[in-house]
Parts: structure tokens; sequence; C-alpha cells
């Protein structure tokens, strides 16, 4: 599970609005203490460069699971096909 320990700053905003746009699954803390970070299975990410490099190969991750989990054909991102049936 994917938690997202929230502060106001400017990593925070970044961090919810990749969330957001990749349509992840996660929870938030409320974090007053320190800057924003993530923790996925125990592993803490923490650092703009090394949080911002996560959630890029994590949308990549879950484009590629909806690619092949979904229930419809879709265009590969890639390639610019679409998935033949």
């Amino acid at each position: 599970m994917l938690y997202f320990h929230k502060n106001n700053d400017e990593l925070g905003t970044k961090i919810a609005d990749a969330l957001a746009n990749m349509s992840a699954a996660f929870k938030t803390v409320e974090n007053e203490n320190k800057t924003s970070y993530l923790v996925e299975d125990e592993k803490l990410i923490e650092g703009e460069k090394a949080v911002l490099a996560f959630l890029a190969d994590y949308g990549k991750l879950l484009t590629s699971h909806q690619m092949v989990t979904g229930d419809s054909c879709y265009l590969d991102p890639e390639t610019g096909l679409s998935c033949e049936i």
C-alpha cells in the first residue's frame, strides 16, 4: 500500500497532483513535521528527486497494469497501436 505523508509544501502539491492524474490508490497521512514524502510497503521515499522518480516509475507501472487488466482495448502509449482481439 502506498502512503502519502502530506505537508502543505510544494512537494506535497506535486505528489497530490501526480497521484490524482494516475488514479493511484493511496492513503493520506497528515504530516506537519517534515517535508511531504511517500512510504510504499514500509520503504521510505523522501526528497524531491527520489519522490518524483518514484512517481514516474509508479505511473508507468500502473499504466502497464491497466493495459493488461482492462476489459477493453487500449492504445499502446509507446507505439500508438491498438490491441487485437
